[in-house]
């Protein structure tokens, strides 16, 4: 039982260690994007 418990655990700290980190990627890609739109949206402004 104890064995079982321990296995559930870890399996639950696993689960939230990958969702944490799957945030992370999506915060950083949105990120680039944002900072991509306004080098975009400068370079524009420029050339105008």
């Amino acid at each position: 039982i104890i064995i079982i418990i321990i296995i559930i655990i870890i399996i639950i700290i696993i689960i939230i260690i990958i969702i944490i980190i799957i945030i992370i990627i999506i915060i950083i890609i949105i990120i680039v994007v944002v900072i991509i739109i306004n080098l975009i949206s400068i370079i524009i402004n420029a050339c105008i």
